[in-house]
């Protein structure tokens, strides 16, 4: 599972007509909305199935499975910038790709650092073509 999924539909089973119930151990990472597993934030979450008995059926033991929240993956993507000689180095910037949620660029702990090795004395490129 990754971090900015849909909704997960769990699979326990049973052998009687009673209903499952899901709890999470890790509300933080994963919660319980409407029977399916909402991700919060990546990390491991502890998914509990339970069953309670009636007067035909014993209640069932709990059974928990940790689920594994994979981060969502993010593009940085530096912006084409071009430098005549002798000229000052443009301001070098980028783009991201790839929020969920909502999120954006204030959520990241430690942002990317853009530079170059290029210097106001760099000779210019030469590019050739056949």
């Amino acid at each position: 599972m990754t971090y900015g999924a849909a909704d997960i539909t769990p699979a326990a089973t049973v052998n009687s007509p009673l209903a499952i119930r899901y709890v999470s151990a890790t509300p933080d990472v994963a919660t319980i909305v409407n029977g399916k597993i909402h991700i919060v934030k990546a990390g491991t979450a502890t998914i509990r199935a339970e069953q309670d008995g009636n007067n035909n059926y014993l209640p069932a033991a709990p059974v928990s499975r940790d689920v594994v929240i994979n981060k969502a993956k993010l593009i940085v993507t530096a912006d084409n910038k071009e430098k005549v000689y002798l000229d000052p180095i443009p301001a070098l910037t980028f783009q991201y790709a790839g929020f969920v949620n909502g999120e954006n660029a204030s959520v990241i702990q430690t942002p990317p650092v853009i530079g170059t090795l290029a210097t106001l004395n760099s000779p210019p490129a030469i590019t050739t073509s056949r």
